[in-house]
């Protein structure tokens, strides 16, 4: 039987794409593979983790000037609305710190997803904010609750380790650039003679 060149074309074709499957060896697809958390774990990317962080943020403002507020004048009768507002906004960095307990984050040394809690738990009591955090939670009008009176000076004195919370403010907003940028302006020289 004669072949026709066509035919003869499409043999060695079929021939040279078997040896290439054969012998070459094919690339391989490696996923990710996923961890599976508990339930009672929240990613940082979580929808929830971001919208606390975003509200604790914009809150953090507010607290602090209401804190400079107390310092300067005191509390009093006129006050008590604001008063009650801080203690909410206290409650709501109690639950951020219980939060940062439960809040998965990656190993810079592994790239992985540490889902222990033990190691979660570690790893923000010394690497993360949770001393600054807890100086700045901890409700010191409590201790002078007895007679306000007396003790006005001591717990004006002690709201102004709350004001450690302004830190919060400018992490997202205020880009070092700026600031390094502001503070160097401050000290150079304003006309040509003094440079």
């Amino acid at each position: 039987m004669l072949k026709t060149k066509l035919e003869e074309g499409e043999e060695n074709k079929k021939d040279e794409s078997t040896l290439l499957t054969e012998d070459t060896p094919q690339p391989t697809v490696s996923h990710k593979k996923k961890v599976k958390m508990p339930f009672y774990l929240l990613s940082p990317e979580s929808p929830y983790s971001i919208f606390e962080k975003s509200m604790l943020d914009i809150i953090a403002g507010p607290t602090v000037i209401m804190n400079l507020y107390f310092i300067a004048f005191n509390y009093d009768e006129k006050t008590e609305f604001i008063w009650f507002f801080m203690i909410w906004c206290e409650l709501l960095y109690l639950v951020e710190i219980v939060r940062q307990f439960f809040t998965t984050y990656t190993d810079p040394e592994t790239f992985k997803i540490v889902i222990n809690l033990r190691d979660i738990a570690v790893n923000y009591i010394t690497k993360g904010s949770f001393f600054q955090d807890m100086i700045a939670f901890l409700p010191y009008w409590i201790l002078f609750i007895s007679d306000p009176d007396e003790d006005r000076q001591a717990l004006r004195n002690i709201l102004w380790l709350k004001v450690i919370r302004i830190n919060r403010i400018g992490q997202e907003l205020i880009k070092d650039a700026f600031v390094h940028g502001l503070l160097r302006s401050l000290y150079e020289p304003d006309s040509r003679i003094e440079r």
